[in-house]
């Protein structure tokens, strides 16, 4: 589909999820987020400096808050990220390129990697953890009056040109899916949809891009045709 996407001036990437550090590195996950030199980010991500290096140093900001991993277990976690993560986001060209711009997500990000440490946090004396549904105050503050300001500034015709949408849910489509489960799936329409956008931002440096079937074959090395009929026989019995 290169011809034609490229054709109408869009653009059809295929990532891996590859993170390199553990569960537990928050700056580590920025850091890899923001260092990826795939030539076709920049003409995709519109990300301000500042925001950039809000992620280049948030080390030093968690450092700041005494933040220290903490895992369900006693061993330490080392083990990569597992990505099951059933989700899309959509904007216009307007949203995209003018909101990911602003220097206001550089602030927006900064209270975004407090509140990632503080999910982690542990009450020991009171063995309870965090309400990771409850958003910061001061987080909040800052995304509304970013939003307030930049819609002050766009004309009737410009606000109708943005849109944004959010879809989150269970969408497997398989066979055992169809018959035992029940599949759901909700979509956030308008600016509240912004609540996911940072991890999208960032997701695309935690993955791999192959371009060529030897650099999928590593990512990803092919099965076995023995593999492939247990699989083949597999999805029908289930």
């Amino acid at each position: 589909l290169d011809d034609a996407m490229l054709d109408a001036g869009g653009i059809l990437k295929v990532g891996f999820y590859a993170p390199r550090q553990g569960v537990g590195d928050i700056a580590g996950r920025l850091r890899q987020g923001v260092e990826s030199e795939e030539a076709w980010m920049d003409r995709v991500y519109k990300v301000h400096p500042d925001m950039i290096g809000v992620a280049e140093n948030a080390a030093a900001q968690l450092d700041s808050l005494g933040y220290v991993p903490r895992y369900l277990i006693d061993k330490e976690a080392t083990g990569k990220p597992k990505l099951h993560l059933k989700a899309n986001f959509f904007a216009s060209a307007r949203a995209w390129d003018e909101l990911m711009a602003r220097p206001e997500w550089a602030g927006i990000l900064h209270e975004y990697v407090a509140y990632l440490a503080d999910q982690q946090t542990f009450d020991e004396e009171e063995a309870t953890h965090p309400n990771v549904q409850a958003t910061p105050e001061k987080l909040r503050e800052l995304v509304a009056a970013f939003l307030t300001d930049y819609l002050g500034g766009l004309t009737a015709e410009e606000k109708d040109e943005l849109v944004l949408y959010l879809t989150v849910g269970s969408v497997n489509m398989d066979y055992r899916s169809q018959v035992m489960n029940g599949e759901v799936m909700i979509t956030v329409a308008g600016l509240r949809s912004l609540a996911g956008v940072i991890d999208f931002v960032f997701m695309a440096g935690l993955c791999e891009w192959p371009e060529t079937q030897e650099e999928l074959d590593q990512l990803l090395a092919p099965p076995s045709w023995l593999k492939r009929k247990m699989a083949d026989f597999i999805k029908f019995a289930l």
